[in-house]
């Protein structure tokens, strides 16, 4: 049976698919509205909201998964992006030493969220972000060194030869 809600979902699916296309990502401010003055950002956080309350079918999720929908929490998701370009980083420089200016070739501000981190390790009182132990650990796994004034960091094979000695231990 049609129902004017599939209609107005299918709409907004499709300009959430075109946003995707655009951008690689549904990463969309909740107060994102299109040039036809569509409110996609709050249509996005909306379908966030009702997933967890089991009120999308399986078609829907499937194809929310499709076009790049993050079920998480927003803030883990901008972490986690965080991570990845520091992870990339590492890849190709060795070492997490990153001026504090550095933005990476995709526009990443990389040296303002390596600052934020180990100004959030060491003020977690003064912070308004969570830096949990697990976080702390995948950091140090790709060199991360917590005070600022270590200037000579670890080459990536010296954080290989830790992580094996850390495992073999």
């Amino acid at each position: 049976m049609w129902s004017v809600f599939d209609a107005k979902w299918e709409k907004a699916y499709a300009l959430a698919a075109a946003y995707y296309e655009e951008n690689g990502n549904l990463n969309i401010p909740r107060s994102y509205v299109t040039a036809t003055g569509e409110r996609l950002g709050q249509w996005v956080a909306s379908q966030q909201w009702v997933y967890p309350k089991g009120k999308l079918t399986d078609e829907q999720v499937e194809r929310l998964n499709r076009i790049g929908m993050y079920w998480g929490n927003r803030n883990d998701r901008q972490w986690n992006e965080g991570y990845q370009e520091a992870k990339r980083y590492f890849d190709a420089h060795g070492d997490l030493n990153v001026p504090a200016e550095y933005v990476s070739p995709g526009g990443y501000n990389l040296g303002n969220w390596v600052k934020r981190q180990r100004y959030t390790r060491h003020n977690p009182e003064k912070s308004c972000a969570v830096l949990t132990e697990e976080r702390i650990a995948k950091l140090d796994e790709i060199g991360m060194r917590w005070e600022k004034n270590n200037l000579k960091p670890p080459s990536k094979q010296a954080v290989q030869a830790e992580r094996v000695t850390a495992k073999a231990g």
